[in-house]
């Protein structure tokens, strides 16, 4: 899958900066490990 599709009502497009501050795949070793800990957290098992 490549781009993003995201639909706001107006006075919520103002809040989506136009580019992000952090770019990484999800298979990034951090991008896991920070998954893997939110996930266990809230309760919930990360599937990699």
């Amino acid at each position: 899958m490549t781009g993003t599709n995201l639909v706001l009502f107006e006075p919520a497009a103002r809040c989506v900066p136009a580019a992000p501050d952090l770019v990484r795949p999800l298979a990034d070793p951090t991008v896991i490990a920070l998954l893997a800990a939110i996930a266990t957290e809230i309760g919930y098992d990360l599937l990699v």
